[in-house]
């Protein structure tokens, strides 16, 4: 995945990363598949859809939405997530002794509307006061530390929820069990 945006101008070109539909459950057994059987160092990684919680053996079980799907590019997808978890496993303060947790919350009623949400949350330390909105964490060289990050991966995940039009919010706020969240809606797409 790294190797494929070494050239970020490339990147989201929509030529060599076409999107297309891709059902909800196909996506959570994406995410399942890709990140949970990953080992982090210092945190532990969930997965809930609709409330439930799956685990790495997990069979996905998708009721609301079966026949629903999002347009996107995964690998592009898959590296929106990836950026925002190495951000929680860089910046959040977790470690071996301060063991912390990352979230990843789908949800999808079409009762309410025809998003699929995605909300990925940790419970470390929140984005220190100059980084207040995903716009904040998207302006390269805008870091919360200088040591361990440039700041390019908050760019390069705006411009790929931009381009899906993802609706992207970041909440920082200590005073939440989970301070930090930045919040993505899929427009949704019946498949025929």
């Amino acid at each position: 995945l790294l190797n494929v945006v070494r050239d970020r101008s490339s990147f989201l070109d929509p030529e060599r990363y076409p999107e297309k539909l891709i059902a909800i459950e196909e996506i959570i057994t994406h995410f399942r598949d890709s990140f949970l059987t990953r080992s982090y160092t210092g945190f532990s990684l969930q997965l809930l859809y609709n409330n439930i919680e799956y685990f790495n053996e997990s069979e996905i079980v998708v009721k609301e939405g079966q026949n629903t799907a999002v347009k996107i590019n995964i690998t592009q997808w898959e590296y929106l997530i990836n950026e925002l978890i190495n951000n929680a496993e860089k910046y959040a303060g977790f470690s071996k002794s301060n063991k912390g947790k990352v979230r990843a919350l789908f949800s999808f009623n079409p009762m309410e509307d025809s998003f699929l949400k995605m909300v990925l949350e940790n419970n470390g330390s929140p984005f220190p006061p100059i980084i207040k909105s995903i716009e904040d964490f998207a302006k390269n060289k805008n870091t919360s530390d200088i040591e361990t990050g440039q700041g390019y991966g908050g760019g390069m995940v705006k411009r790929i929820a931009d381009k899906y039009s993802l609706d992207p919010i970041l909440i920082s706020d200590s005073n939440n069990e989970f301070p930090v969240k930045f919040i993505f809606k899929f427009q949704t797409h019946e498949l025929v």
